[in-house]
């Protein structure tokens, strides 16, 4: 009765949340509308709702696509398989060519349907069926694991499709699959470690070996140790960004600059490594806050406790100043203002940048920092109370920030990444650590939203297919390798919880049990040690001579080089996030006015007036996120500029042949084959001649003729 209870509860729940989310995908959905825009997925539909209401359209693109060839038929989700459907439906047996694996059909979170290819015999009676069953990547000893593994599946392609054969032939015998059990997670990760590095010794290429596991909180473990072993490794994008420890930090410091009192942002910030204060001295003051019952926040505003030194007292004091200073400064400044002083002022950068892999640490703070600037272009009067918000649907929706890749550097480096990112990639030596049953067979779901029932055939989720679309993920792990897959789990984890292997592993028949190394040449000492950095600051310099050489160069920025390299570095390359200064947000809003004025000019003159030109300048400008006094102070001195040019050029005005002209395509070359991009304002005709006046638009000081020239001392 209790849990008949708690089910109809759970239901009613689901269904809550359900019909939250149809009332904002309707609000989304006339937002795009009102703004003539579209998203992704949007792509999809629109083809579909097009070739279902326009008969004509769609007999034109049957008539074009005769043929229709689909790989990773299990990916589809329901939209793109009506369109496939609907492309096919003017012949009663259409040409049809699928490809798909359901031992693969790992991303229903994502949409994807395993009822398409389920029912792909029943919309298709007469499909000829093509068993593939060569394979030419895994040993045979991983293929027999990998399919008496998948067997335990009930739903299976094999069971509605008879004469399909799913077993698979290798070109090899080989292949190894071991399992070892350590003492402890640390004895798990510095094994694991040991194991590639003498892999490396021994020839093999660091791109040949990967690690993967379950959940991306399993990576930092292993970054951290191999980079203390100057062991090359790359993290595979795609992770979520605000699960990153530099970006939980930096959130953390706007939570203590937002809220006064905030005794557990206080307690993170003091005891983060850039924040001065030396770990014996807060040792010393836990203690005491914890016997006199007292919270930091009320010791730092009273008087020096006995138990620290002058000094000590000092640290604590400078971090409390900083803090009430912070506390000032986002009152006064927006909200993405307020990042980037946090972020810069706090130590955080310069702690990052000390760090091995500092590159990918400080792209995904920019990820970050890119999505507070999208904050704040919607909402430009945003306050850090809106971001929190941001964040906290994110999270309670699983809403990933995802960060864009960098560019790929598999030549030379481990592959650390989830299973869900290792499907399509393939490598000698595969290490699948920390398999233990609650992270490997929790009978998750990986549905937030569940669809009313019956909506989509075979969708519906029990516990049991949960754990078989587990068990999916497992095989598509298992399966990455060539020669060999190194299972392992550590006995006890981090809270001292005894673990159990995965059930998956029972139902691998041939498994080799190998023991821990006794003495790891890794030791416990590898923790402590410093990180080693050359081996770091030779693969950087390999990456950024790549960067560099693959991102073409605006005069800005060969400005700024020639001025200050190193500034060109930070700015430029490394691209360290930082907001729009008030000059840089006045002249874009400026210069979108004026190619309005231009485009306009052309097209619509009618539309070119004082009045629309000031306001594409005052959107233009609101969506740079500026504090209110400079929002103010900008907007004046903009309408005070426009108005007058204005008046002064609008009886004279000769509509430009091109406004924001790119001359990228001219292929336009520095010294070294690197590119020079950039737009030209605008280029407008002269009267009486074959000659055109080039004009870009400066809203910085008045300069003269000969400092333009580059005649002078101040010339840039």
């Amino acid at each position: 009765k209790g849990e008949l209870k708690q089910t109809v509860k759970d239901q009613i729940k689901r269904l809550e949340r359900t019909q939250v989310v149809a009332d904002v995908y309707d609000q989304y959905q006339s937002a795009l509308a009102e703004r003539g825009l579209y998203d992704y997925e949007d792509m999809i539909l629109f083809v579909l709702t097009a070739f279902q209401t326009n008969s004509e359209l769609k007999s034109k693109y049957q008539e074009q696509s005769q043929y229709i060839l689909v790989d990773e038929y299990q990916d589809t989700n329901n939209a793109q398989n009506a369109i496939i459907r609907l492309l096919g439906d003017y012949f009663d047996n259409p040409n049809v060519f699928v490809v798909g694996d359901d031992k693969q059909s790992i991303y229903r979170f994502q949409g994807a349907s395993m009822a398409n290819l389920l029912s792909f015999r029943e919309w298709y009676p007469m499909a000829k069926l093509i068993s593939l069953r060569e394979n030419y990547r895994s040993g045979q000893v991983i293929l027999n694991n990998g399919h008496a593994l998948i067997s335990h599946n009930k739903e299976q392609l094999a069971t509605v499709l008879s004469g399909l054969e799913t077993d698979l032939h290798a070109q090899t015998s080989d292949g190894r699959v071991s399992f070892t059990s350590y003492a402890t997670l640390d004895q798990e990760t510095l094994g694991v470690v040991q194991h590639i590095r003498t892999l490396l010794e021994s020839g093999v290429p660091a791109s040949e070996i990967a690690i993967i596991y379950r959940e991306n909180s399993e990576a930092d473990r292993f970054a951290d140790i191999l980079a203390r072993e100057a062991i090359p490794f790359q993290l595979a994008a795609g992770d979520d960004v605000l699960a990153d420890d530099d970006v939980r930090q930096l959130v953390n410091l706007l939570q203590l600059a937002n809220e006064a009192g905030n005794d557990s942002a206080l307690f993170r910030y003091l005891h983060a490594p850039y924040s001065g204060i030396a770990t014996t001295d807060l040792i010393a003051l836990g203690r005491w806050c914890k016997q006199e019952r007292r919270s930091w926040e009320a010791v730092l505003s009273g008087e020096k406790p006995e138990v620290l030194t002058d000094t000590a007292w000092d640290s604590f004091m400078a971090a409390r100043l900083k803090r009430e200073a912070w506390y000032r400064f986002q009152a006064n400044h927006s909200v993405g203002e307020t990042v980037e002083h946090l972020f810069l002022d706090s130590g955080l950068l310069a702690f990052v940048m000390q760090q091995p892999d500092y590159m990918e640490r400080l792209h995904r703070i920019r990820c970050f920092f890119d999505d507070v600037k999208r904050l704040v272009s919607v909402q430009p009067q945003a306050q850090l109370r809106d971001l929190f918000a941001r964040i906290e649907i994110r999270q309670a929706y699983r809403i990933p920030l995802v960060a864009p890749p960098l560019l790929e550097r598999n030549d030379a480096t481990i592959r650390l990444m989830t299973a869900h990112k290792s499907k399509g990639l393939e490598f000698r030596y595969v290490f699948i650590p920390g398999f233990v049953d609650d992270r490997w067979n929790s009978g998750r779901s990986s549905n937030l939203i569940t669809l009313p029932s019956g909506i989509i055939p075979h969708h519906e989720v029990s516990e049991d297919q949960s754990i078989e679309e587990e068990r999916r993920l497992f095989y598509v792990a298992l399966t990455r390798a060539k020669e060999a897959v190194y299972i392992s789990i550590p006995q006890y984890n981090e809270e001292q919880k005894k673990q159990i292997p995965c059930q998956f592993l029972t139902e691998l028949p041939h498994v080799i049990t190998s023991s821990p190394a006794a003495t790891p040449t890794i030791a416990l000492h590898s923790f402590f040690s410093p990180v080693q950095t050359d081996f770091i600051t030779e693969q950087s310099q390999a990456y950024l001579r790549e960067l560099v050489t693959q991102q073409a160069i605006t005069p800005t920025g060969l400005n700024t080089y020639l001025t200050c390299p190193m500034e060109y570095l930070y700015r430029t390359v490394y691209a360290v996030p930082g907001v729009r200064e008030g000059d840089q947000a006045y002249g874009t809003a400026m210069h979108k006015a004026l190619e309005l004025w231009g485009t306009w000019s052309k097209t619509s003159p009618a539309a070119v007036t004082k009045a629309a030109i000031l306001t594409v300048f005052n959107e233009a400008l609101e969506k740079e996120g500026l504090s209110e006094s400079d929002l103010t102070r900008y907007r004046q001195l903009g309408g005070t500029v426009l108005s007058e040019f204005y008046d002064q050029f609008t009886a004279s005005w000769v509509p430009p042949l091109a406004v924001e002209y790119s001359f990228t395509p001219h292929n336009v070359m520095l010294e070294g084959n690197v590119p020079i991009t950039g737009k030209i304002d605008a280029i407008v005709p002269l009267s009486g001649s074959k000659s055109v006046r080039v004009i870009d638009y400066k809203t910085g000081r008045v300069r003269s003729r000969n400092e333009i020239e580059g005649k002078t001392a101040t010339s840039d």
